[in-house]
Parts: structure tokens; sequence; C-alpha cells
């Protein structure tokens, strides 16, 4: 399909679906919030996503004092690898566990 070529009965029509299928979304997204509120803890990972897309941005979490010093980081990566052993550990654990995002 050529965008050029729509005629403005048509494009009208577009925007008309695209206004409806954003009413729609928003729809679903307030049913999912609320299946999520009912079923509480055990929640759907849709549901929580839904939540989560409604608030916006969230602040991001801090990652306290330990880091302050110079080195600071590596001692708690290097302790975080030697609890994990021969088999390792993930570097999306890793960061989860020091409450680090990107």
């Amino acid at each position: 399909m050529d965008i050029t070529k729509l005629t403005t009965k048509e494009f009208k029509r577009i925007m008309k679906l695209l206004r409806k299928k954003e009413t729609l979304e928003r729809k679903l997204g307030q049913l999912e919030r609320s299946v999520a509120k009912v079923v509480g803890a055990g929640a759907s990972a849709v549901a929580r996503g839904a939540n989560r897309i409604a608030r916006g941005r969230s602040a991001r979490r801090s990652t306290g004092k330990k880091f302050n010093r110079r080195g600071g980081l590596r001692k708690v990566i290097l302790e975080q690898l030697g609890r994990a052993g021969k088999t390792g550990v993930k570097i999306k654990d890793l960061a989860n566990k020091m409450n680090i995002q990107r």
C-alpha cells in the first residue's frame, strides 16, 4: 500500500480506526489492572506489565551507599562471584542482587 496515493477519505478512515484502537487498548489495560487487583499476588505477567505501563516510568531504585568509595563496585561484584562458586552467576542476576539498573 502506497501512502502517497491515499485519498482524504481513506486517510480519515485510518485515523478513525487508530483512535478506536487506542481507546480499546486503554480499556484493555484498565481491565487487566482490575483483574490484577482481584487476583493479587498471583497476577499474570501481562496484567503486571499493563499496570507498570500505566504508571509510567518510575523513579530509579537507589543503589545505597555501598559503591561510594573508589573500587566499591568491584569489591561487591567479586564478593558475589565468590559466593556463586564455580557455577558462576548471570550478569542480569548479579545486577538484580546488587540493585543496579542500566
